[in-house]
């Protein structure tokens, strides 16, 4: 949980940062549904990382046994969170 938080401090603003968000999508596929959660919405809701940038993380998602992390991965993939510009 703590190395997904200061990440999020490292990243460039953009989510563009290769190694910010790569590790982050590892920690979005982690089995500590808080370290999960924090990890996805580090890369969506404050990264606004392109979906198309991490598709596949968020397709992953969409099957996971919490409801807070499927939604998360459903409504950005939807269009329904906020993205970049």
């Amino acid at each position: 949980f703590h190395v997904a938080a200061a990440l999020l401090s490292l990243a460039d603003g953009g989510g563009t940062d290769p190694v910010v968000r790569h590790t982050l999508e590892v920690l979005a596929a982690d089995g500590d549904a808080e370290v999960l959660h924090y990890a996805l919405t580090g890369l969506t809701d404050d990264l606004h990382v392109p979906v198309e940038m991490i598709e596949r993380t968020l397709r992953d998602r969409l099957t996971d046994p919490d409801h807070e992390v499927r939604e998360v991965a459903r409504g950005y993939l939807a269009g329904e969170r906020p993205q970049p510009d």
